[in-house]
């Protein structure tokens, strides 16, 4: 059985959906050898298309299936990737629980908080591993950034955190915006769930309220440009104001203000120079003005942090939770919670026109009827 897969060193991994470069990333990760897994199976819309994605993948002695539910009957597989549209999530992680494999999901996690924490529940109930793809948090450079802004002796108290990230997907056909049944959460369950992720890890804390400020719906009512504030704290004091668009520039910008320093870094989700060159963050501590207060006077540190991998270091997160069951894995389930929880509140609150909605996460309500594939489609 998978969850048997923790008496073995190497996790067999098998990739269900083929479709965004997001796949494509964790087989590319899974070759390091931090990684600790080995993908031994892929699922895609047809026998032609998983062989094509092995062939441009490098991939060999793996198993090439047309459907889903075949590679989930593969006993070589201890644990899946998911990266299916998510309106299609529920069904596959349920399926995937069912069939005793622990489980890597793209974000976000499902279409809402009920389905996640339906899925979650499963996962925890049959002591199965289950991590959301969020590859950043598993990064040096954002550990080493979390630890600076934790360190109230010299950053102070973290009171904001404004966070920015947009990708003109007009730019990029191929990864462009899905349709409106596949992705519902649009720019802010993708782009924003990476913002959203920051504030926790910021705060230390959950968020108690979003509220969209500003906001942008394409046709479909998929919501493509999006402004919110998200209030953590004690009555609601500290605020994340972030930014996630599918139409502007470039953009992935970070500053956490504490009230000593602040901290600063303008590619903190996509390394500028990708994984194998150095990155590094800003530290900016103010230290008053001069010259009729005309000359700001500031010490700026630059931080510089060796190459690191995100994926692989994903992977290997993952594979010790796989391999270990001891391990904390409720506190990944709570994170991809919680997160799913923010994204929730933010479409929630720009769908009111910009009333605040709270971040409701009661992880006792009860678990929806599990959902289950559509026999019709892969």
């Amino acid at each position: 059985p998978a969850h048997m897969a923790s008496s073995r060193a190497e996790v067999r991994v098998g990739i269900l959906g083929l479709a965004t470069r997001h796949s494509r990333a964790i087989v590319e990760a899974a070759q390091s050898a931090e990684a600790a897994v080995r993908i031994v199976a892929v699922a895609g819309s047809s026998v032609r298309q998983a062989t094509a994605f092995c062939a441009a993948s490098g991939l060999s002695d793996v198993r090439c299936l047309g459907r889903y539910s075949r590679l989930l009957e593969e006993e070589e597989v201890d644990a899946v990737y998911v990266g299916v549209a998510t309106a299609s999530k529920l069904a596959w992680c349920a399926a995937a629980c069912a069939a005793g494999k622990h489980c890597l999901v793209e974000k976000p996690v499902c279409c809402d908080v009920a389905e996640s924490v339906a899925v979650a529940k499963q996962f925890e109930e049959r002591r199965l591993a289950f991590m959301d793809a969020t590859a950043f948090v598993h990064d040096e450079r954002t550990r080493r950034m979390v630890e600076e802004v934790r360190d109230e002796r010299s950053f102070g108290s973290v009171e904001r955190v404004e966070c920015v990230l947009n990708f003109d997907f007009d730019l990029e056909p191929s990864v462009g915006r899905r349709a409106a049944d596949d992705e519902p959460l649009g720019c802010v369950g993708d782009l924003g769930w990476f913002c959203a992720r920051w504030g926790q890890l910021a705060f230390g804390t959950h968020a108690h309220a979003a509220q969209a400020v500003d906001f942008t719906f394409s046709d479909d009512g998929v919501p493509v440009d999006v402004t919110a504030v998200v209030f953590f704290g004690p009555n609601r004091s500290k605020p994340c104001l972030l930014h996630c668009s599918y139409s502007l520039p470039f953009r992935q910008r970070l500053e956490v203000c504490g009230s000593s320093r602040r901290l600063s870094c303008d590619d903190f989700l996509l390394p500028e120079h990708g994984p194998k060159c150095q990155s590094q963050f800003k530290l900016h501590t103010f230290a008053g003005l001069a010259d009729l207060d005309r000359l700001v006077l500031q010490t700026d540190q630059t931080v510089p942090v060796p190459p690191h991998d995100q994926h692989a270091a994903m992977l290997a997160a993952f594979a010790g939770l796989v391999r270990d069951d001891s391990r904390p894995r409720r506190v990944w389930l709570d994170a991809a919670l919680r997160t799913q929880a923010v994204v929730a509140a933010i479409i929630e609150s720009a769908k009111l026109a910009g009333d605040t909605v709270n971040t409701n996460l009661d992880l006792l309500q009860p678990s929806r009827k599990r959902g289950r594939p559509d026999s019709s489609r892969t």
